[in-house]
C-alpha cells in the first residue's frame, strides 16, 4: 500500500512537472486568477519610419512601432514650428536623434527621444499611448525610459537647480484623474542629461482590453526644463478577434471574409471551424483571412503564433428567396456611432470628423434626440444624452456596465441616453432615406443597461416618413442590469409608396428612482441583394491592397454557390479599373464578360491603367457579375449605363473597390569608377593585388 502511494505521488509529481514544463515553454503563466504573457504588445524607440531618416526632427507618428498595429500616440503639445521653438516659453514638442538639435545648451545625447517641454501647469497631460486588443483580466508590465533635459545656462534653471523633479504617470487613469503615481527625475547633477527606467506592473480589468498609459507634468519641476521619452515596451497577452465581413448572422450558403481585428505580423496562422458546437474541429486555412462559405451554424476560431483566439459563431437563416432562389442581404444603412482617433477628434459612421470637443471624448449626433439635451461634459445626467467611448472612464465611472461599444472596436463610440426622471415617451427618432420600395427589409440595432440600476424598458418602431404609419415595430425589451449588448429586432418589411422610413423608440420605463441608462449602437438595415463577392489582388493570400510593378497582377475571386445559383449557374464577370473611384464615368472596362473569375495584367508598369500613373501612386479595381442578359441590357455598364454600387435596386453583384499602388525602384546610374594610387610607378601582374 505504501509503495502504491508512493508511486501515485510520483506520478503526480511528474503531470504537475509537466505541465508546468509545457506552461514555461509557451511563455504563459497565471498570478492568481489573472494570466500572464511574455507577448510585447506595444512599445516604440522612438527611431523614424524609413522616409523621415534624414528629418531635422519628426512628428511622432513618423516613429517606428513594436508589436501589432492599433497602437497609438498622442500628445497635447504641438509639434514644434522649427527648432527655436524650444527657446522660448512654449508647450511643444518634437521626435529627434539628438536633443541639441533642438537647443544648444539641452545635453548631447545620441539617442532618439520625444522631447517635451514642461512649459505647462502641474498635473498637466504631457503624453499618451494606446495599446489596445489585450486579454480582459491579463497582467501587463510597462518599461519606460525617460530622459530629463534641463536648459543648463538659463536662469530659470540655475534657480531650479536643486528641485526634486517629478513626473506622474497612470494606467488607465479615470475621468477624475485617480491612478495617477509620482516618479522622481531626482535633482542637480544626478539628474542632469540623466535617463531613467521606470517599471509599471498591472492587471487589467475583467471588462477592458486596452491600456492608456498617461504621463503628466508633477507637482515640483521647473518649467525650462524638458523630458524625453526615449523607449517603451509593453509586454502583456494578446487577444487576436475575428472578424466577420457579413456579421453573425448570413443567409444560408453565403460567403464570408473572416480577418483578425488588426495586424499581427504574425509567422503561423490557423483557422479552424466546427459545425457541431465545439466538439470536434477542421483546419479551414493558414493564411492571414479566409473566406468561407457558411452553409450551416458555425463556430470559428484562430490560432496566431499559438494564441488562440476567442470563438466567433456565425448562424444561417433562410433569407431572400428573389425569383425562387435564394439570395444575400446588403447593408444599406449602418450607424455604429464612429470612433475616437484621440481624445479631442470625432470621426463618425460616415466620414464626418469634428475636432474640439466639449470635452475628452464627447460629441452629439447631427439630428435631434427628442426630449433630451447634449451633455457638454461631466456625467451625462438624467435628461441628457451624448455619443462616447469607454463610458465607465470617459463619462462616469457608475455607467461601467458596458465597458465598450458593441463591435468591441478600440475608443468606438456609442449613444448614451439617461433617459429624463420618471419620463415615458419618444426618445430617439430619426428619418433615414434612400432605401429600396419592393424589396424586403431587414432591421436590427443593439441596445443595453449602462449601469447596475432600474433598467430602460423600450419599444421600437418602424414608421412611415411621416411617422403616421407603423411598418413594424419590435416587442417591448426589458435592459437588464447586468445583461450586455442586446439586439432589437422587428420583423422584415417591404416599402410601398416611399422609400424613406422613420427609426422611433418609445421609453416605457415609469416611476423610477435611478437608472433608466440606456446606451445604443450599430443600428443596420438590410435589403435583400444579388449574392456580394469579394475581389482580391493575390487570391491564393487573399490579400486585396497590394504593391505591383512588372510582376504580374493577379485578380481574382471564388464565386460562392449562392452566387452561381442566383444568376442560373452561367454567369459572366466583368472586371474594371479607376483611378477616381468615386466618379461613376470613370470606371473603364477591361476586356468584355467573361465565364473566368481570374484576370491578369502581365506588367502592370507597362499596362493601360497604370499609364502615367507616377511612383506611389493608385489604380482601383472592382469586379461586377451578372447575366449575360444583364450585361446585354446595360451595354457592358458603359455609358450612360455605368454600375452604381450605391443602387439598392441594382440585379447585379459588384465588388468592393481594391487598391493598388504603383511602387517601382528607382535606380540611379552609378558615376565611372576611378582608380588612383600615390605610387606612379606601380605595375600589377596577373594574380597580384593592390592596396
Amino acid at each position: 500500500m505504501k509503495t502504491k502511494i508512493q508511486l501515485s505521488f510520483l506520478i503526480w509529481q511528474s503531470k504537475i512537472y509537466i505541465i508546468l514544463l509545457i506552461v514555461s515553454v509557451i511563455g504563459i503563466s497565471f498570478t492568481g486568477n489573472s494570466q500572464t504573457c511574455t507577448n510585447i504588445v506595444g512599445g516604440t524607440d522612438f527611431t523614424p519610419i524609413p522616409e523621415h531618416v534624414t528629418d531635422y526632427y519628426y512628428h511622432y507618428n513618423f516613429v517606428k512601432q513594436k508589436g501589432p498595429s492599433g497602437n497609438f500616440i498622442s500628445t497635447p503639445a504641438p509639434l514644434a514650428a522649427d527648432a527655436t521653438d524650444f527657446s522660448g516659453a512654449n508647450f511643444v514638442y518634437a521626435v529627434t536623434s539628438n536633443p541639441r538639435k533642438l537647443r544648444s545648451d539641452f545635453v548631447s545625447i545620441e539617442d532618439s527621444m520625444m522631447v517635451i517641454k514642461l512649459q505647462t501647469a502641474a498635473a498637466s497631460p504631457l503624453f499618451n499611448y494606446r495599446v489596445s486588443g489585450l486579454k480582459p483580466g491579463s497582467n501587463y508590465t510597462i518599461k519606460v525610459k525617460i530622459y530629463h533635459l534641463p536648459m543648463m545656462d538659463s536662469a530659470c534653471m540655475k534657480a531650479n537647480e536643486w528641485t526634486q523633479t517629478n513626473i506622474r504617470m497612470a494606467v488607465n487613469p479615470d475621468q477624475y484623474g485617480n491612478g495617477f503615481n509620482d516618479y522622481s527625475l531626482q535633482s542637480g547633477a544626478a539628474s542632469w542629461g540623466k535617463d531613467f527606467t521606470f517599471t509599471i506592473n498591472g492587471t487589467l480589468p475583467a471588462t477592458e482590453n486596452s491600456i492608456n498609459f498617461q504621463i503628466n507634468t508633477g507637482y515640483n519641476y521647473g518649467t525650462c526644463s524638458a523630458i524625453g521619452i526615449a523607449d517603451i515596451l509593453v509586454t502583456g497577452c494578446l487577444n487576436p478577434i475575428i472578424k466577420s465581413s457579413k456579421g453573425l448572422e448570413v443567409c444560408t450558403g453565403e460567403q464570408t471574409l473572416l480577418t483578425l481585428d488588426k495586424e499581427y505580423y504574425a509567422s503561423s496562422y490557423i483557422w479552424q471551424k466546427s459545425t457541431n458546437g465545439g466538439s470536434t474541429w477542421t483546419n479551414i486555412g493558414t493564411t492571414k483571412s479566409i473566406v468561407d462559405a457558411v452553409n450551416q451554424n458555425s463556430i470559428y476560431r484562430a490560432n496566431v503564433d499559438g494564441t488562440l483566439s476567442p470563438n466567433l459563431t456565425v448562424n444561417t437563416i433562410t433569407c431572400c428567396i428573389v425569383n425562387g432562389q435564394p439570395s444575400s442581404r446588403e447593408t444599406v444603412f449602418h450607424d455604429d456611432f464612429g470612433r475616437f482617433p484621440s481624445s479631442n477628434s470625432y470621426i463618425d459612421a460616415f466620414g464626418t470628423t469634428t475636432t474640439g470637443l466639449t470635452a475628452p471624448f464627447r460629441a452629439p449626433v447631427p439630428y435631434t434626440i427628442p426630449n433630451h439635451q447634449y451633455s457638454t461634459s461631466g456625467p451625462v445626467d438624467d435628461g441628457w444624452y451624448a455619443v462616447s467611448s469607454y463610458m465607465y472612464k470617459n463619462v462616469a465611472t457608475w455607467l461601467g456596465a458596458l465597458a465598450e461599444d458593441h463591435s468591441q472596436e478600440p475608443d468606438g463610440g456609442y449613444l448614451i441616453i439617461n433617459v429624463n426622471h420618471n419620463f415615458k415617451g419618444i426618445i430617439y427618432d430619426r428619418l433615414i432615406t434612400g432605401l429600396c420600395e419592393g424589396k424586403e427589409l431587414y432591421f436590427d440595432a443593439f441596445a443595453g443597461n449602462a449601469s447596475d440600476a432600474q433598467p430602460p424598458k423600450l419599444v421600437l418602431y418602424i414608421k412611415s416618413p411621416d411617422g403616421l404609419t407603423t411598418i413594424a415595430q419590435s416587442p417591448i425589451t426589458t435592459l437588464n442590469a447586468g445583461g450586455g449588448w442586446v439586439r432589437i429586432q422587428v420583423p422584415t418589411f417591404v416599402l410601398a409608396g416611399y422609400t424613406s422610413v422613420r427609426i422611433i423608440i418609445d421609453s416605457q420605463g415609469e416611476g423610477w428612482t435611478s437608472g433608466n441608462d440606456l446606451v445604443i449602437d450599430d443600428i443596420k438595415i438590410m435589403a435583400c441583394a444579388p449574392p456580394m463577392l469579394d475581389l482580391f489582388s493575390d487570391l491564393p493570400t487573399l490579400t486585396k491592397n497590394k504593391e505591383v510593378c512588372s510582376n504580374a497582377l493577379e485578380l481574382g475571386f471564388t464565386p460562392s454557390n449562392l452566387l452561381l445559383n442566383f444568376y442560373g449557374n452561367n454567369p459572366r464577370y466583368l472586371f474594371q479599373w479607376s483611378k477616381t473611384p468615386t466618379v461613376a464615368s470613370s470606371w473603364i472596362n477591361l476586356g468584355t464578360p467573361q465565364t473566368v473569375s481570374t484576370y491578369s495584367i502581365a506588367d502592370p508598369k507597362n499596362s493601360t491603367p497604370f499609364s502615367g500613373v507616377p511612383n506611389g501612386g493608385k489604380v482601383y479595381f472592382r469586379v461586377i457579375a451578372a447575366t449575360p442578359a444583364v450585361f446585354t441590357s446595360k451595354t457592358n455598364f458603359t455609358a450612360p449605363n455605368y454600375a452604381d454600387p450605391d443602387d439598392m435596386c441594382k440585379n447585379y453583384s459588384i465588388s468592393e473597390n481594391i487598391e493598388v499602388t504603383l511602387n517601382c525602384p528607382t535606380c540611379n546610374t552609378p558615376a565611372n569608377v576611378t582608380i588612383t594610387t600615390s605610387d606612379s610607378d606601380t605595375t600589377l601582374c596577373a594574380g597580384q593585388s593592390l592596396t
